[in-house]
This record gives structure tokens, C-alpha cells and sequence, in this order.
């Protein structure tokens, strides 16, 4: 039976429209209606952390891309690009598939494992923090550039063509949300387009000439084992969107944490040390992504529901992020918390790609502010960007002060 609050609930929560600004409240009367409760009739929601690693490691689940395609697009959802992108992606893949296409990353991040870039993302980091000045917006001048550069040099994308990649890519991003829209689809389906005629250059450019970067392991590892062209351009541009993504909502929502919580940050950049456990912590406390979801493949239990074949559990992750049963206060945002790692980054196979490019990104950006004797205070009210499921700041504008000076900078 539908849970009628839970459905009122799952409606408000995650339309991406009209999502709210803060839906933690709604997410703590969501948990109040049982750790997993039935919010339509095919889809399941839990908030609480057990129940959603139960759920992210059980091979009694998995994805269905066409459900998930039919859900966007309807019965023709393979005549949009976008949704035939979003099927074909490494996200979306079940055993043995999955692990194939993995396998082809782990052979690049065994040659080139994360920590070797450090040095060239502090660089970057330097850079970009010495140019920010004065009034700033802190989302396009810092939050976007970042992985802008990190994942294109990681990639092998030429700077000329960075910034409209990075814009075909959250065109593209719509394709996350629960309720599209059939303007935000068609500009998706116009950007899934693009960028695979884009990778698909880069595939053949590093063919002929290659580089050592990312996609020039991936063509040597597919050409052996004999990829598809089309799956190999998916899984680049996975790559890359994992990363950029995560990127932008870690920074924005971290440091608008930290702008609410002075306390916090004083206590940051009296102690650089902390920032590891201050990244950790903006992470459990907001998450770039709020839920993932998975298709059961059997019957099964879930706690106390009954799952039937084909029905879709919800995982909230930022809810169970800020479970009781796991954290302590799990409302106060504490960059001294010690404990277990949270669920931003999902669980199980899927475990984020992008997520050990996006931690080395956020401790090196973190602790440059932190150390750079400047005071970054908020010049008026941040903007989130629109969407449920993705969340991230579209504008975070910023005065910048000399801590020595007490002048802009």
C-alpha cells in the first residue's frame, strides 16, 4: 500500500523545478515514516544508512535502463539521444558488464594512480585562487574552472574546447532528474549529440597520436579486448561527467558550510590539518548527489517491505548521511568529526569513479583557502542550481579581504 505522506513527500522532494532550497526537514519527516516506506506504486525510498548499504550491495539489485529509460522519454525513450546515452553508460551497467568496463579504468589508474596529480591540481589551485579578487562569484571563477582543468588535462580535452564541453556536459546532466521537461530533454538530446561526435574525435585522435592521458589507455585497453566504439566513448565521457559534477557541488556546497558555520572555519584555517575531515564532512553534510536508485531483480526484503521483481528502491543518500543511528548529532556540521564514511559517493560496485579525483581536488582547494591569509566572506545570498538530485550552487558571490591588510584583495 502507497504510503500517502511518504508520496506527498517523494512529489515535493524531488521535482526538479520546484525542489526545495533546503530539504533536509523534509527528508527528517520522510525518515519519521519508517527507515523504507513505499511512496508510489513501483518505487520504494530509504533514508536510513543500513538499509541503503543493504540495498547498494545486494546483487538482488541492480539497473534497468529501459525502465529508467520509459520513466524520462515514455515507451520511445530510445529515439532520444540522451536517454540512449544515459542507458549505455557504465552507471547504468549490470555483471558482468560492469565489471569489464571498470576493469578497462583500473588498468589506467594502476599506470596513473590519483595521488601523482596532486601537484599538478595544487598548481592550478594556486593559480586560480590568486585571481580571485575583490567581488567575485565564486561558482564560474573557482568552483567551475577547477575540474574544468583537472578532469580536461586528466581526459586530454584541448583548452579551446574546455568550456564548451563542461557546458554540453550539465545540458546534458538534466537527463538525472526524475521530471524533465520536454525543453530540458531536447537540450539534452542536442548535447548527448555533440559530445559523442566530440569524443569520438578525441578516441581517434589518441589512436593515431597517443598521449599517455586517460583516453589513450582506454583505447589501447578496448582495442585489445575488442570494445564497441559507442561503449568506449560513453565510458570517457562517464569519466569526465562523474568527476566535473561532483566537483562543482563538493566545492560550492563546502564552502557555503563553511560561510554558515564561521566557527567551523576559523577552526580550519587555525588548523590546516583538519581540512581531510572538513572535506569528509561537507560531503556526509551535502551532498553533490542526493539519492541513487536501484531496480530490484528478485524478490526480496527490504527491512520490513516486500520488493517485487522490477520495482525501484531509492536510496536517499543525503538523508542517510544524517542518520542517528549512525552519526552522532548528525545535523551539526563538525569538520573535527571522526567516523564512518558516508554515503556521498554511493556504495558498492557503483561507487563513484570520480571520487578520489574529486577528494585530492577539495583537500588541496580547502586547504589553499584555508592557508592563503585571506578572509572570504559572503557578498549576499548564494543561488542553487535547479535540480533535485543534483545539488550544487549556481552562484556563491564572495568579498575577498587581505586577513594582513583588512583591504580587498
Amino acid at each position: 500500500m502507497i504510503d500517502a505522506k511518504a508520496a506527498a513527500l517523494y512529489d515535493r522532494l524531488f521535482r526538479a523545478e520546484t525542489a526545495p532550497a533546503d530539504p533536509y526537514p523534509l527528508y527528517e519527516q520522510l525518515r519519521s515514516l519508517g527507515p523504507i516506506v513505499r511512496a508510489a506504486d513501483d518505487t520504494w525510498l530509504t533514508t536510513t544508512h543500513d538499509l541503503s548499504v543493504r540495498v547498494l550491495a545486494s546483487g538482488d539489485f541492480g539497473n534497468d535502463a529501459d525502465l529508467a529509460g520509459r520513466v524520462r522519454g515514455g515507451a520511445n525513450w530510445r529515439e532520444r539521444p540522451a536517454l540512449r546515452t544515459l542507458a549505455g553508460m557504465l552507471l547504468m551497467a549490470n555483471p558482468p558488464r560492469h565489471a569489464r568496463l571498470r576493469g578497462l579504468l583500473g588498468a589506467h589508474f594502476r599506470r596513473n594512480p590519483i595521488g601523482r596529480a596532486r601537484a599538478s591540481i595544487r598548481a592550478h589551485v594556486d593559480d586560480l585562487l590568486e585571481n580571485l579578487a575583490d567581488d567575485v562569484d565564486f561558482v564560474p571563477a573557482f568552483a567551475e574552472r577547477l575540474p574544468r582543468r583537472v578532469i580536461a588535462d586528466f581526459i586530454g580535452i584541448p583548452e579551446a574546447d574546455r568550456l564548451r564541453f563542461c557546458d554540453r556536459t550539465l545540458a546534458f546532466n538534466a537527463v538525472f532528474e526524475r521530471d524533465l521537461g520536454d525543453a530540458r530533454l531536447a537540450d539534452a538530446d542536442a548535447a548527448a549529440e555533440e559530445i559523442d561526435g566530440y569524443v569520438r574525435g578525441l578516441v581517434a585522435s589518441a589512436r593515431a597520436r597517443p598521449r599517455g592521458d586517460l583516453v589513450s589507455t582506454l583505447v589501447e585497453a578496448a582495442d585489445a579486448q575488442k570494445l564497441p566504439m559507442d561503449e568506449l566513448v560513453r565510458l570517457v565521457f562517464q569519466v569526465y561527467n562523474a568527476s566535473f559534477q561532483t566537483m562543482v557541488g563538493l566545492l560550492g556546497n563546502g564552502l557555503a558550510a563553511l560561510l554558515a558555520h564561521p566557527d567551523q572555519f576559523a577552526a580550519v584555517r587555525a588548523d590546516p590539518r583538519l581540512v581531510p575531515f572538513a572535506v569528509a564532512e561537507m560531503l556526509r553534510w551535502d551532498p553533490p548527489v542526493q539519492t541513487t536508485g536501484r531496480h530490484a531483480l528478485e524478490r526480496t526484503r527490504v527491512g520490513t517491505a516486500d520488493v517485487r521483481p522490477g520495482e525501484l528502491v531509492v536510496t536517499v543518500l543525503a538523508a542517510a548521511n544524517r542518520d542517528p543511528a549512525r552519526y552522532a548529532e548528525p545535523h551539526r556540521f563538525d569538520v573535527r568529526r571522526r567516523g564512518p564514511r558516508s554515503l556521498a559517493f554511493g556504495f558498492g560496485i557503483h561507487y563513484c569513479i570520480g571520487a578520489g579525483l574529486a577528494t585530492v581536488q577539495g583537500e588541496e582547494a580547502f586547504r589553499a583557502i584555508a592557508s592563503s591569509g585571506l578572509r572570504v566572506e559572503a557578498a549576499g545570498p548564494p543561488r542553487r542550481s535547479p535540480g533535485a538530485n543534483m545539488r550544487s550552487m549556481a552562484s556563491l558571490p564572495l568579498t575577498i579581504v587581505s586577513a594582513s591588510t583588512g583591504s580587498r584583495t
